[in-house]
């Protein structure tokens, strides 16, 4: 458990063994930071030999020039750009998306060297493939897949619509992405080689979605066929991409929060367990082996310094399939293993 100085939006993996956080001053300005992990979490241990290094490190950073949106690794993006440590921004009044180059061994400041532009104003990101990311914004703007190592846009996906509405990006597997929209939840399903969409998933009640896959960029090949979708209200549903026609599971999540909140759900590198987190100060994992039976519940960040009744979980991960990395808005960072009550 870590109190930072500055309140972490979002965060996500560089390599096993380092963060890329984007944070909030108490000024108001944003900084995108790279923390090395202590070696106690990505180091095993035995008997004979303990980790001492339980600190999180600063290891470089920048200041951002326009406010950042959404920040994507070169972890997600299959382990480098052009094999260097780099990173992609979404950013405010930006059509396309930044590269920044982390710091070096030499310096300690993250340096912006590249903008590729894209028919996109602020767009959500998402990783396809190597070196190759979804940019969608609304129905009002076809969304596109980029070559980010040629600048070039590969593909335009038709799924405009006369309804406006803003689309969430996520990659299903290595040649599927999906289109989620966020005021209903109907999901857009294309297929990355054959240039054509494949299915739809019917939109349910009017509230605020979100999306999340079973895909993961770490293991390619590992299960990559889960499809689930979740509302403000914790309706959620379940599909498998290898049979579209029937859901997997459907139900809903007691969770208590307003309509126009924002839940993140991930689903573990297995993809028997989901997590889900901004409801309130606390990470609950599910079984999504069984109509999402709750497992376990994560309260640490309501027992950190600045802690309140009213502290948020602003985003988690996963970082294995029982270590899970969570932040609050009370400016602290948990790492934490969740166990399972026997009956």
């Amino acid at each position: 458990m870590f109190d930072l100085e500055d309140k972490v939006i979002s965060f996500d993996l560089l390599d096993q063994g380092s963060l890329c956080l984007l944070c909030k001053k108490s000024s108001g300005l944003q900084v995108i930071l790279e923390h090395l992990l202590p070696s106690k979490i990505y180091k095993k241990t035995n008997e004979n030999h303990t980790v001492r290094d339980t600190d999180m490190k600063i290891k470089s950073g920048v200041f951002p020039n326009a406010f950042v949106l959404q920040v994507v690794t070169s972890m997600s993006l299959m382990c480098s750009l052009y094999n260097e440590n780099k990173l992609i921004t979404s950013e405010e009044h930006l059509s396309g998306v930044n590269i920044y180059h982390l710091g070096s061994s030499e310096t300690d400041q993250n340096e912006k060297c590249k903008t590729i532009s894209a028919p996109l104003l602020e767009p959500r990101v998402s990783v396809v493939g190597k070196n190759v990311v979804l940019l969608a914004k609304d129905t009002s703007s076809p969304p596109v897949i980029v070559d980010l190592s040629s600048g070039e846009v590969k593909c335009t996906i038709n799924c405009t619509s006369d309804i406006p509405c803003s689309l969430m990006p996520a990659a299903v597997s290595e040649t599927t992405i999906a289109l989620c929209k966020e005021t209903n939840g109907e999901v857009f399903l294309y297929d990355t080689r054959k240039h054509e969409g494949m299915w739809e998933i019917n939109g349910d009640q009017v509230s605020k979605y979100s999306i999340c896959t079973s895909f993961d960029h770490r293991n390619p090949s590992g299960p990559n066929s889960t499809i689930g979708t979740i509302s403000a209200n914790g309706n959620y549903k379940f599909y498998d991409l290898r049979n579209s026609k029937q859901e997997l599971i459907s139900g809903e999540l007691s969770l208590g929060c307003d309509d126009g909140i924002d839940l993140k759900m991930k689903i573990s590198p297995s993809g028997k367990k989901v997590s889900v987190s901004g409801h309130n100060g606390t990470v609950i994992v599910y079984d999504l082996r069984d109509t999402l039976k709750e497992i376990f519940c994560h309260d640490g960040h309501q027992h950190m310094e600045h802690s309140s009744k009213n502290t948020l979980i602003t985003d988690h991960l996963w970082y294995d399939e029982r270590c899970i990395i969570s932040s609050a808005d009370n400016h602290s960072l948990n790492c934490w293993q969740y166990i399972i009550a026997e009956n």
